[in-house]
């Protein structure tokens, strides 16, 4: 201990035993009076944000926030994700050394390290050094190298007694000799070593045994065997069939049907294959015209529907009423058409004015399409569309939230338009999945405006990451509301969503407001490099992040209509926010001359954020934050940017 904090290890338990996969989290707790299985309760508790170890792995953990010189007890239990918890701990006790007015010496432990396919993310816990000037250098080699370490990072001093840092452009399936260097002028200078495996690429096997479905009209009947001559017909009974390593394989076609898949199996669709959320039953039924002009009705639709399309690929307006006053004037009225729902009923004025009768109208009756709760399940060569009955519909879901059902999992190649929801929600308590080679779109939502949208209904993401140590990469998302989000709620201390997430070469075209959205959270080692955006409202919003250290690297941002980089304090006014390293960057703006490199959102401070060697050539012809007259903290830093 130091003298105000203690540094706790344990073994991680696992979910059913010592073999059973991990625990979901722990419950921790401190009291100065001794903590029995009657008081655990009533002890102090100390949230544990981060995702335990596997079973039989050494979990470690910083109390923080403790008064010198006092005796203090400690206890954890362990919960599963129902939750069942366990019996309490033992009790060991700890004093808290004398307050320094002077240095203090550090005591380091190694935390975490979190490998993904071409970087490892690092934190390291201590106690003592009170006075802040110890240093901690990463430094690392190939394994088996007799070549001299490589110095990689210095690892930045983050919230929580912890410093952390990122290990970039490795590759994958390689093996490196990773050294930790702590030096102290006041003693504690250590070194840490540990020999880090970045993760592997694992393609479709060939060998897995297959269940094929194939619609009703091309043989598909859930009384067939599941073979390619006699495949099944719906989605649930080739995956009640399939064994687990085993394969789905789906056939060309259209299908009214969504999945939850619980075990580990993979789906994979044939070209063509198509998985429809709307309802077949009034796709092709006779619609009654309102008083108003151009406006038809259908009455008993239940659920209610929040996608209305028409054709293949063009959704409609999702309005509050004949005239809708959240949105843009007279949007109803316009050329783009709209829908509404009330009291059962649904209501659709069509862009010219016509009848919706004998036209392609696809209403929304399915709220997510896969649901998964299983490790280790890939989602392959799909189709998604015309998905929507709740807020925040979803098209692949990975996981329970809070819960660790859904990790080492992969979605690639998947398609979505005609969206309710973002195409892919990696949940919060997941970790480890790779979403890649997808694409997300919509050819009218970025026509509404940013104004009809925001705050509504439609105001949705191509893809959502709140899982940890996740990768997704080459994916694009085009006229979409946002890109790429990071739904944290503004939360300081939960500090799982898209903690250790690489997001990576991926593209976002004309969304009406932010292409990647990655504020608002913790964003501990968050890295996102390689990407580009274009005509977007912002290209990257922190505003702000609250932990880091958060990476912006490489990224190439072309015509936003606001900055290239929204910052902002996110309405909690203060500069505790997470270091964020913005290195690398092309900013481009072809036209207005208002046009920033970075911004704040309206009364938005900023603090924390190192901008290097980037290329601002911008309408305004400088980096806005860096302007005596901005609004921040003052704790900002610019070197060797070129602005043009």
């Amino acid at each position: 201990s130091g003298s105000t904090g203690a540094v706790l290890t344990w073994t991680a338990p696992g979910d059913d035993g010592a073999g059973g996969g991990n625990c979901a989290t722990y419950d921790v707790r401190y009291s100065t009076s001794a903590i029995t299985a009657g008081n655990f309760g009533s002890a102090t508790n100390v949230p544990f944000s981060d995702q335990p170890n596997d079973a039989g792995y050494p979990e470690s953990f910083v109390v923080s926030g403790l008064s010198p010189s006092t005796t203090y007890y400690f206890a954890v239990k362990s919960a599963d994700e129902v939750p069942n918890t366990s019996a309490v701990s033992n009790f060991p006790a700890a004093i808290t050394t004398a307050a320094s007015s002077g240095p203090n010496n550090i005591t380091a432990l190694m935390d975490t390290a979190n490998a993904g396919y071409n970087s490892i993310g690092f934190r390291m816990g201590y106690t003592g050094d009170d006075n802040a000037d110890a240093t901690a250098q990463l430094f690392y080699r190939v394994e088996g190298s007799t070549a001299a370490y490589d110095s990689a990072a210095t690892l930045q001093r983050i919230k929580g007694n912890r410093f952390a840092t990122t290990l970039f452009w490795l590759t994958p399936e390689t093996n490196y000799d990773c050294k930790i260097v702590v030096t102290d002028p006041d003693g504690g200078s250590t070194e840490f070593y540990r020999t880090l495996t970045t993760r592997t690429y694992q393609p479709l096997p060939v060998s897995q045994a297959q269940i094929w479905v194939a619609t009703s009209a091309a043989g598909g009947s859930d009384a067939n065997p599941g073979t390619e001559a006699s495949p099944k017909a719906t989605l649930t009974a080739a995956a009640n069939a399939a064994t687990a390593g085993g394969q789905v394989r789906i056939k060309a076609g259209v299908y009214y049907d969504s999945l939850r898949v619980t075990k580990k199996i993979s789906i994979v669709g044939e070209p063509g294959a198509i998985i429809d959320g709307s309802r077949a039953d009034i796709r092709n039924t006779t619609w009654t015209q309102f008083a108003a002009s151009g406006v038809y009705f259908l009455r008993n639709i239940r659920p209610a529907p929040y996608v209305v399309s028409v054709g293949p690929q063009r959704t409609l307006y999702h309005s509050k009423g004949m005239s809708d006053s959240t949105g843009r004037t007279g949007l109803w009225n316009e050329t783009v058409g709209g829908f509404f729902y009330r009291n059962d009923t649904l209501y659709v004025k069509l862009a010219d004015g016509s009848t919706p009768t004998g036209k392609q109208m696809n209403i929304s009756g399915i709220s997510n399409l896969f649901e998964i709760a299983s490790d280790s399940v890939r989602v392959d060569s799909l189709t998604l569309r015309n998905y929507g009955n709740v807020i925040s519909s979803i098209g692949i879901l990975l996981g329970t939230a809070f819960s660790t059902d859904a990790e080492y999992c992969m979605v690639r190649g998947v398609t979505g338009y005609n969206m309710g929801g973002p195409l892919v929600y990696d949940n919060a308590g997941q970790q480890n999945n790779l979403i890649e080679n997808c694409t997300a779109s919509d050819s009218m939502l970025f026509r509404y405006g940013y104004a009809a949208v925001k705050s509504g209904i439609q105001e949705i993401s191509g893809f959502i990451l709140n899982a940890r140590n996740g990768t997704i990469r080459n994916c694009t998302v085009t006229g979409m509301f946002n890109g790429f989000g990071v739904a944290s709620a503004g939360s300081k201390t939960n500090e799982q969503p898209g903690a250790d997430t690489a997001i990576h070469d991926n593209l976002v075209m004309d969304c009406s407001d932010d292409a990647y959205e990655v504020d608002l959270g913790c964003a501990i080692n968050m890295r996102l490099y390689n990407n580009m955006a274009i005509r977007t409202n912002n290209g990257i919003s922190i505003a702000p992040t609250f932990t880091g250290p958060t990476y912006i690297i490489y990224n190439t941002l072309f015509n936003q209509a606001e900055g290239g980089f929204k910052q902002g304090d996110g309405g909690v006014s203060d500069s505790s926010y997470g270091y964020r390293f913005i290195y690398h960057n092309t900013v481009v703006s072809s036209g207005s001359a208002g046009y920033r490199g970075a911004h704040a959102s309206a009364g938005g401070k900023f603090a924390n954020n190192t901008y290097a060697n980037n290329i601002f050539a911008t309408g305004d012809k400088r980096i806005i934050a860096d302007d005596t007259a901005a609004d921040n903290y003052g704790t900002n830093a610019y070197n060797f940017n070129l602005l043009n």
